[in-house]
């Protein structure tokens, strides 16, 4: 399985299947399952606004971080001037284009799970990229004990 790294709050909202919209600057074909890493770092965003709907400053803090958080599938994915509905786009965390940052791409998210326990100590990387064999084996695990308490 692979994995995308996510920094945190945004991990934690992605898995809590809040944010169905992801934001990066290229599209991708990819399609299917994908694990989400949370980075060892809080978005640089988050940490100069600290403040997110769903989180206090204080609860981001104890949020994991460098492990393995949760799987979703990756459903599809358009450039941002192209968005189908705008307002939804915007409701699931999409971000518009702007004079920095013109080309940004919304990966559409589906079918999120959060694992009950997290998988630590696994280091991300940037783009998508494959867990070691220790990491597959116990993020497979997560899955299975997330996906049986439904």
């Amino acid at each position: 399985m692979i994995a995308l790294t996510v920094r945190q709050p945004y991990a934690a909202r992605i898995v809590a299947g809040v944010k169905t919209i992801e934001n990066r600057s290229r599209g991708t074909r990819l399609r299917g399952q994908v694990l989400i890493h949370a980075g060892g770092s809080i978005h640089k965003r988050f940490a100069m606004n600290e403040r997110d709907p769903l989180l206090q400053a204080r609860e981001v803090g104890m949020l994991p971080r460098s492990a393995l958080v949760g799987v979703v599938q990756l459903v599809g994915a358009h450039h941002a001037d192209t968005c189908p509905d705008v307002e939804a786009c915007t409701r699931a965390g999409g971000e518009r284009p702007t004079r920095d940052e013109p080309d940004v791409w919304h990966w559409e998210l589906a079918d999120a799970v959060r694992f009950a326990t997290e998988v630590p100590r696994i280091k991300g990387q940037l783009g998508f990229w494959a867990p070691d064999d220790r990491g597959q084996d116990l993020a497979a695990t997560a899955l299975r004990e997330a996906t049986s308490r439904v």
